[in-house]
């Protein structure tokens, strides 16, 4: 017998771009365009909670309920960013820190970090203990992150977005940990990724916009022009000059200009950010922390870096094997994660930028390989096939197996905590991405969408890539967890601080023996003044000398009579170091810095 409807009937139901057609069986079909819109929006829900999710579970519960420890910070200036949050509402922005007497900032102090204090103070007093608000506002900035970089996948057509989400759950150790700080890096990702999208879209005002606010939030807005100037070059070395060629120069000098004209601390944020980089950074005097030291041999970077360094290369060999010109988008993330991973080899600390970019480079690259293995659905199906019900009731299932385990987190203390909580949430997200949507459809078509069998091979292979790759994840994320519970007795700390208060009076110089015990130490006491911290290049800078004392007395050298090399004005205004000898005793504490206490 002979079917009623007609071919182009059947053509416009197929047809993914066809919107706000009638059904002649029935009501309305669902747009395609208000579908497409509800899965984007699922999509990035998604990817936030998985996102802000882990680093929630990376931080642990608290109290820890295997020590019944408070709540701590994984990093030593994480305290410091956190006090002067809390503290912004009562001080401002200062343009002296008094707290250190004894470095460049007790005459000229620079908060290149203020956007982020402001970010951050939201959170800390939102919560009655300060530090789970700096850990809630790290989360969300991760999420945050992790959106972003979705969008630009979603921007350049990369398909099957989640198996790069799952390398970002995957990353090294060291760029979980450096996210899991409570600084400015999140944000400045967020800036940066923000900016790359204007960049990509040819968005030049928000493009400007996004520099003038990295410029406040923290002074990195450095990063975004280098990526404007890998995509601006790009564009000349294709054999057509670029659209509108002036728009994209005019952005970043008007971005720039506007950001640092309107920046509370002026033309001393530069002098700050030369002392920061090439003082302290790419080239110290002075030995400065390990996050600005490069990795020490071979085998430990691979073992840090193995997974995305591998991905990376292969989506470059696959590109160059298959000889297609790199889009715009293509070009400058390639490029710049290439800038990135030369700036991690110099300081380690830049892994907490080169990963993501390695991922999203790679998945740019690899985008025509992946798209042969799109899953495709079949639209207006008359019933439900057996896999779609296997499908649906496995992601059902573990959906609630994740909502039971995160409400009753104590009968789950006997399972793995990968089982406990990535499984679920990798599984909510194929339900929330891929399920509903089609439901939801299917709901005001009074049809069924069904998955193709290609479909649920690709689900099953990407679930089997997840369990292998989540097996070698388990020690990294053990670490990390391990790394976040910190290395202080804070309550401990608190005592002895408390203590030294009470008895002291205001601005009294606390000796500590090491100058990155500054942050904690300031946390619990901003009554009192302390002789080192935050970084050595500070201290060095006001007075070369007096810092080589410090350094001797904290070893345990003195007291001592040796030879050090200090720098001298030359005639032709620079420095030169001179070969001095001094003698170093133990009353310099009280002598040279007017120190009441100290706290060993």
């Amino acid at each position: 017998m002979a079917s009623s409807r007609r071919p182009q009937d059947d053509a416009r139901c197929m047809n993914p771009e066809t919107a706000n057609l009638k059904n002649p069986d029935g009501p309305a079909l669902l747009p395609a365009g208000r579908l497409s819109a509800f899965r984007n929006q699922l999509e990035l829900l998604a990817v936030f909670l998985v996102g802000a999710g882990l680093m929630q579970y990376l931080y642990g519960a608290t109290p820890d309920p295997a020590t019944g420890a408070p709540a701590a910070l994984p990093g030593n200036d994480d305290f410091y960013h956190l006090k002067m949050a809390l503290l912004l509402p009562k001080i401002g922005l200062p343009d002296r820190l008094d707290w250190l007497q004894h470095t460049i900032f007790a005459d000229r102090f620079v908060s290149h970090h203020y956007g982020f204090h402001v970010y951050l103070s939201v959170f800390a007093h939102a919560f009655t203990d300060p530090v789970i608000g700096a850990r809630w506002a790290m989360s969300v900035s991760f999420g945050l992150v992790l959106v972003l970089a979705t969008l630009l996948m979603r921007g350049e057509g990369v398909p099957h977005r989640w198996v790069f989400l799952t390398l970002f759950m995957l990353a090294p150790d060291d760029f979980l940990v450096r996210h899991a700080y409570v600084r400015a890096i999140d944000l400045s990702l967020v800036c940066l990724l923000a900016g790359g999208w204007c960049l990509f879209n040819r968005r030049h005002v928000l493009l400007a916009l996004t520099l003038a606010v990295y410029t406040h939030v923290y002074l990195g807005s450095f990063f975004l022009l280098i990526l404007c100037g890998i995509h601006y070059v790009g564009a000349w070395l294709r054999s057509a000059p670029p659209p509108q060629p002036l728009r994209l120069p005019l952005a970043m000098l008007v971005g720039t200009a506007l950001g640092y004209l309107t920046h509370p601390y002026g033309e001393h944020a530069f002098s700050f950010l030369r002392t920061q980089i090439f003082g302290s950074g790419l080239t110290p005097q002075v030995s400065v922390g390990r996050e600005w030291n490069s990795y020490e041999n071979v085998w430990e970077f691979a073992n840090r870096v193995g997974i995305p360094l591998s991905v990376w290369a292969a989506a470059i060999v696959l590109a160059l094997r298959r000889g297609r010109r790199l889009s715009d988008a293509g070009w400058t993330l390639l490029v710049g994660s290439m800038f990135f991973f030369a700036l991690m080899l110099k300081a380690r600390r830049f892994v907490e930028y080169w990963p993501l970019f390695a991922v999203l480079s790679s998945a740019v690259l690899l985008k025509p390989v992946l798209r042969g293995w799109r899953p495709a659905t079949t639209p207006g199906a008359t019933r439900i096939q057996r896999h779609d019900l296997i499908l649906g009731a496995l992601s059902l299932a573990l959906t609630g197996w994740a909502v039971y385990f995160l409400l009753a987190h104590k009968s789950a203390t006997g399972l793995s905590p990968w089982l406990r909580f990535a499984i679920p949430l990798v599984a909510a997200y194929v339900l929330l991405v891929h399920l509903l949507p089609d439901l939801f459809g299917a709901a005001r078509d009074r049809r069924f969408a069904r998955f193709s069998v290609r479909a649920a091979t690709t689900l099953g292979l990407g679930a089997g890539v997840v369990g292998v790759l989540a097996a070698a994840a388990l020690p990294v994320h053990r670490h990390v967890r391990g790394w976040c519970r910190g290395n202080y007795d804070l309550p401990e700390i608190q005592r002895v601080m408390r203590f030294v208060a009470e008895r002291s009076e205001p601005g009294d110089i606390i000796f500590t023996d090491d100058w990155d015990i500054f942050p904690v130490y300031f946390y619990y006491n901003d009554k009192n003044r302390y002789m080192a911290g935050l970084d050595p290049m500070f201290s060095y800078s006001r007075d070369a000398e007096l810092w080589e004392r410090y350094k001797l007395i904290t070893r345990g050298q003195a007291p001592l009579t040796t030879t050090v090399s200090l720098p001298q004005p030359t005639e032709d205004g620079g420095t030169k170091l001179v070969e001095t000898r001094i003698t170093v005793p133990l009353e310099d504490i009280r002598d040279r810095w007017g120190a009441r206490f100290v706290v060993i």
